[in-house]
């Protein structure tokens, strides 16, 4: 067992599925531990799984409530805890299913409506959105993480935005001086403008004055003089 551990966890790292499935008996409550513990020592966040829980005929019906809504609901089955440990990774409810002849193996259409139902929940585990049909949830916090995500990009846009618009309106009250007017009052603009702008060009005057002076009386190379 240890050996086959070993091998499973070399090819999850190693990118070699797309999606691992959690088959779980759903008359046996540690069938279910143990898929939970393989998912917590095999698996990363990053990786899609689902949870399958066979033998669903001889299952009694659970209750038709809405358990993503309702904190205080008690598991009673199987069932009911794979949908609690599901809902608190936020990926979809186990899909349950049997193989015996009146799902998976039953004959003629039935079966294949069991089985085509099956092949298209796996499948949208792993594919994305198309349009019509939205993948499902098979990562942990997936959706939440994409909508941080969306949010720190959303930040970085505004910020980005505020600092153009607060240096666009910085150089063109340095160049200006105002906004608006005609007349004088243009002309005192122009006039300010300059006088803001002109500690700038003394600065790049000193320092081209600055530079000529150190040429000049920088002394001659060696062998240079005449």
């Amino acid at each position: 067992q240890a050996q086959r551990k070993r091998e499973l966890t070399e090819i999850l790292k190693g990118g070699g599925c797309d999606l691992v499935i959690f088959a779980f008996d759903s008359t046996n409550s540690a069938s279910l531990a143990y898929a939970k513990h393989l998912e917590r020592t095999l698996l990363t966040d990053d990786m899609a799984r689902v949870y399958v829980g066979t033998k669903g005929d001889q299952c009694s019906p659970t209750e038709d409530k809405d358990i993503e809504e309702d904190d205080d609901w008690q598991p009673t089955t199987v069932i009911d805890e794979a949908a609690i440990h599901c809902r608190e990774l936020d990926l979809e409810p186990p899909f349950i299913t049997s193989a015996n002849e009146t799902m998976l193996s039953a004959e003629g259409e039935l079966g294949e409506m069991h089985r085509l139902k099956t092949l298209e929940h796996l499948a949208r585990c792993v594919v994305s959105d198309d349009g019509w049909q939205r993948r499902l949830r098979s990562k942990p916090h997936e959706e939440r993480k994409r909508q941080e995500a969306a949010r720190r990009r959303n930040r970085k846009m505004i910020w980005f935005g505020v600092g153009v618009g607060v240096a666009v309106a910085v150089v063109g009250y340095l160049i200006t001086g105002t906004v608006g007017g005609g007349g004088s009052s243009k002309q005192n603009s122009e006039n300010k403008g300059r006088s803001r702008l002109s500690w700038f060009r003394s600065l790049f005057t000193s320092l081209g004055a600055g530079s000529s002076s150190s040429s000049s009386s920088s002394p001659a190379a060696p062998g240079m003089s005449e």
